[in-house]
């Protein structure tokens, strides 16, 4: 009452609570349940029991049953499945060609956690094929797509190329694009960016270099577009990058605001 350390609160439905109630399977634990148990588990209503049955699954390394998941047809114990996957590669076996194959789903989720598996998981050979979803008509697949071929390999065209055509309208994106770029450049192959014609990319190299903290924000800071600028001065001093301070302070002639 009045603590100012917020409040939680329980609400709940009595003609549906006992859907809601878990408390049993996690009494009974699931080290002791099946395979095939946990393998039912994976579609299960909470996420709490499908987290655990999918960890469970990768602590036995049971890709057979991850693989069994993957190929339902319900969406959530194929999500698991392929992270249960993810968990057991991680490990050292090889199963990401089984992920791999599912950049070609119907499903945009599915499409969208392969990507992501694939990237984290460094696993180079699926890196064309990913660089290709970068362009998928699902913008949550072309964000994980182009996060993921950015730890890949050099997506650098297809990157820019995506920026460009997004012209700064989804954010998370634009987000996207600045995490490829600052895992897969040099500073010194972003600078060349200077004077693309696109505001847009330009924007989006100045906050990679800023994630790499490089001095080259120094070419930024007299840019034609405010936003840019802005951006290249913001990321100097905040971060802050030592070398460009001086420039940063040069440049005051021709600030605006």
């Amino acid at each position: 009452q009045g603590n100012f350390e917020g409040r939680l609160y329980s609400i709940w439905d009595e003609q549906h609570v006992h859907e809601g109630d878990v408390s049993a399977i996690f009494k009974d634990g699931f080290k002791s349940q099946t395979n095939a148990k946990l393998l039912e588990m994976l579609s299960h209503i909470d996420r709490r029991v499908r987290i655990r049955a999918q960890i469970e699954l990768a602590k036995r390394n049971d890709a057979k049953s991850c693989i069994q998941a993957i190929a339902s047809s319900n969406q959530l114990a194929r999500i698991h499945g392929m992270w249960g996957l993810a968990i057991i590669d991680r490990n050292g076996t090889v199963h990401m060609q089984h992920i791999r194959l599912l950049l070609q789903d119907q499903d945009a989720e599915i499409r969208a956690q392969a990507c992501k598996i694939l990237g984290e998981a460094q696993h180079k050979p699926s890196f064309f094929e990913v660089v290709a979803m970068i362009d998928d008509d699902s913008p949550r697949v072309s964000y994980f797509a182009t996060i993921a071929a950015g730890h890949l390999g050099n997506p650098h065209d297809a990157v820019i190329a995506m920026l460009e055509r997004n012209n700064d309208d989804d954010v998370y994106l634009r987000h996207a694009g600045v995490v490829a770029l600052a895992n897969s450049q040099y500073p010194s192959g972003l600078v060349n960016l200077s004077q693309h014609p696109s505001k847009s990319v330009r924007l989006a190299v100045v906050l990679a270099l800023r994630k790499l903290k490089s001095p080259f924000l120094s070419d930024f800071l007299e840019d034609g577009h405010l936003e840019v600028a802005t951006e290249a001065a913001r990321a100097i001093h905040d971060v802050p990058v030592t070398r460009s301070m001086e420039d940063l302070a040069t440049s005051l002639h021709v600030a605006i605001g």
